[in-house]
């Protein structure tokens, strides 16, 4: 009991006491842990505690990084996109849209004739050479000229019309003292020849008999008389007819140019039996109506269809020639039983026909909708999957280019980097002439030269990526030689060596996976690159052409500031298409550099 309360009245004795059980706490738990330790770390109990394998050190030191991580989604998604959402998309990407919209349509066109058109007489002879004579005739004021051994009076009806009458010689009159004796081409009832020689007689140059016209020309003691017929009208007037099946005749038209000499007014004529009421404007426009139906019209204008198959009705035609005269921009008219709005449009001095119809186009540029997410380009194609299909196109050129690139650049600097000497100088010379080569002015040659051949777009695209491969492989070469220079001298080369293994086995199974993790970063580092060098050369149309679809081509059909501004839709998609898969290409490449390599930032 003293020994107790000794104990507890000196300290030092207290805290040895207190030490003595932490040691015998710390022992017992020794033991414990060694003999728990022994147990879990035996190699056949599945407790043993892992070690991790480099391929895992890389993964854990990869998905740290968050940008890889956001890298991968995108491209995930990327792939997704353009693979799967081709193959459920409902339209081809190729597939044209086409919609019904209103717009003003040519319908027809009002010209005013400024050609001089002849009508004959039937039984007439009127040739071209006389035409051409007479044109020149009236140019110089004349009127009558000679063609041919034949005399052509010219009669002016009016500003716009002209009647063409032939003379011909019909008998000669010579004075034989105080006696008129005849001397007949042609027989001459006797009626006539009175009404002649009483002519010459009384000094007159002109006679009128039974409707015939006849000319005394005097030449000495000598007369010719000439019967003058008309026998062709030269008019700038057209007349249109209410129906296609109505054909004008020189005395029809005769009559009516007669009926405009003095205007306006209302006149009866009658032709070949048929009465007819002509009304004449102040223009001297005519419209002729038979029978108190409008059957004709007269005027400076020719107004035809577009269509040469529909013939205009006259109805129509006054009520555009009433329009003009009204200095009216459009008119309506009832036309196959609808009313319908036409409207002139001066178009290169001529007046064209317009109406505002309903017609089915290509739904170019059409904004998103719930039919097209992305709207419609400039062709009628829908955005939202030429945009994807244009992901598998740009994303495939990647992939290939940088296998391709790989697949040479891997051969040539492993064979360049083990053997060295000889093998590796004249490698290496063939890199620096690769790397001296430009690049874009090849690009630009190879492109004329199959614009010329004129191949198809898959053809073409098969060609960009060998090209593009065969040229991007220097830059790898130069790389794994590099690496194999630095791993062929360690110990477990050596050791490969000393064990007999053969050359090919030594650099493709032993050097070359050494350097993939390396190839690894540059290869996700060159598809952004490479992505972005196809859609330069699809925007330039160097590359594959339309309308198989790129990302690059995309943006090239927007080739104004016009289309940027007014239809954002025909490019930003596929822009920030290129721009988030490049960036997501670059985020992975340097979250794997960043994993392979410890001493990188973590």
């Amino acid at each position: 009991m003293s020994d107790i309360n000794k104990r507890k009245d000196d300290p030092t004795l207290l805290k040895k006491d207190k030490l003595d059980q932490e040691k015998e706490e710390l022992i017992k738990a020794a033991e414990i842990t060694t003999q728990v330790t022994d147990d879990e770390l035996a190699l056949d109990d599945e407790r043993r505690i892992k070690v991790l394998s480099p391929s895992a050190l890389v993964f854990r030191r990869f998905i740290r990084n968050r940008l890889a991580i956001v890298g991968v989604v995108i491209l995930l998604f990327m792939f997704l996109f353009s693979f799967l959402g081709a193959e459920l998309s409902p339209y081809g990407y190729q597939e044209l849209f086409y919609t019904t919209e209103q717009r003003l349509q040519d319908f027809g066109g009002i010209q005013k004739n400024e050609d001089l058109r002849f009508l004959v007489k039937e039984g007439a002879d009127y040739p071209l050479g006389a035409r051409a004579y007479m044109l020149k005739a009236i140019g110089e004021g004349r009127s009558s000229y000679e063609y041919s051994g034949k005399v052509y009076d010219i009669d002016p009806l009016s500003d716009h019309a002209y009647l063409l009458s032939s003379a011909s010689e019909i008998a000669t009159v010579m004075q034989l003292g105080k006696k008129l004796v005849f001397d007949a081409v042609e027989e001459l009832s006797p009626e006539l020849e009175r009404e002649i020689l009483t002519a010459i007689e009384s000094g007159e140059t002109d006679i009128d008999f039974e409707g015939e016209s006849y000319s005394i020309e005097a030449k000495g003691r000598e007369y010719s008389i000439y019967s003058t017929q008309p026998i062709a009208l030269g008019s700038y007037n057209v007349v249109t007819f209410d129906s296609a099946d109505s054909q004008n005749s020189f005395e029809f038209q005769l009559a009516i140019e007669e009926a405009t000499i003095e205007r306006p007014g209302e006149y009866e004529i009658e032709v070949e039996g048929q009465q007819y009421h002509v009304s004449v404007d102040e223009e001297g426009q005519a419209e002729i109506t038979r029978d108190g139906i409008l059957y004709a019209a007269l005027s400076r204008h020719m107004v035809n269809a577009l269509n040469q198959d529909v013939h205009l009705p006259i109805g129509f035609v006054t009520a555009a020639l009433e329009a003009i005269d009204q200095d009216s921009d459009s008119f309506t008219y009832t036309l196959n039983g609808e009313e319908r709005e036409f409207i002139f449009e001066i178009r290169y001095q001529r007046r064209v026909l317009q109406e505002m119809s309903t017609v089915t186009v290509f739904n170019i540029r059409s904004a998103p909708s719930r039919e097209h997410w992305l709207g419609t380009d400039a062709t009628g194609m829908d955005m939202f999957t030429r945009l994807m299909y244009g992901g598998r196109v740009s994303l495939l050129v990647g992939f290939v280019v940088v296998f391709i690139a790989m697949f040479i650049g891997v051969i040539l600097g492993g064979l360049a980097g083990y053997f060295g000497g000889v093998v590796d100088m004249l490698i290496m010379r063939l890199v620096e002439i690769f790397f001296c080569i430009p690049t874009l002015p090849i690009l630009i040659i190879l492109g004329a030269i199959m614009d010329e051949l004129k191949l198809g777009g898959n053809t073409r695209l098969v060609y960009m990526m060998i090209v593009l491969g065969v040229l991007s492989w220097a830059g790898v070469a130069r790389m794994v030689r590099g690496q194999i220079l630095s791993l062929r001298e360690q110990e477990f080369m050596m050791a490969a060596e000393a064990t007999g293994l053969s050359v090919n086995r030594r650099i493709y199974r032993h050097l070359i996976p050494n350097v993939i993790p390396l190839l690894i970063v540059s290869a996700t580092m060159s598809l952004g690159s490479t992505i972005i060098m196809e859609s330069t050369l699809s925007f330039l149309g160097l590359g594959v052409k339309y309308p198989t679809a790129t990302w690059g081509n995309i943006i090239n059909g927007v080739s104004s500031s016009y289309d940027m501004n007014n239809f954002p839709w025909l490019w930003i998609p596929a822009g920030f298409c290129i721009v988030i898969t490049v960036l997501a290409f670059n985020f992975v490449g340097d979250g794997l550099r960043d994993a392979f390599d410890p001493r990188m930032k973590r």
